[in-house]
């Protein structure tokens, strides 16, 4: 069970979601608490444990972006380069035979 004061005065008690086997903390540790100050029994204690999720899923999220971008770049590049759709438009031909 996790105890704190909230900047109100409110003492809130609460069991954090995140267990482990052993204890990540002691009794009578003190650890910084996040909630929310409008309903402060929604309340974590702040660990990396709290942040990875959301970490994993931005990190590969960013790396998906990346990927996209780079497949979009050469996807471009090769019709630029074989005159695909777009090739014989920008380099203004001179063969119109070949529309």
């Amino acid at each position: 069970m996790v105890e704190f004061t909230t900047s109100t005065g409110q003492v809130v008690r609460f069991q954090d979601p995140t267990n482990s086997n052993p204890p990540a903390y002691r009794r009578g540790q003190e650890v910084t608490v996040l909630y929310d100050p409008e309903n402060p029994e929604f309340a974590v204690i702040d660990s990396p444990f709290t942040w990875l999720p959301s970490t994993v899923f931005i990190g590969f999220g960013g790396l998906f972006v990346v990927l996209g971008i780079f497949a979009l770049l050469n996807w471009v590049l090769i019709l630029l380069k074989l005159d695909g759709i777009l090739g014989c438009w920008v380099c203004c031909c001179d063969d119109p035979g070949r529309l």
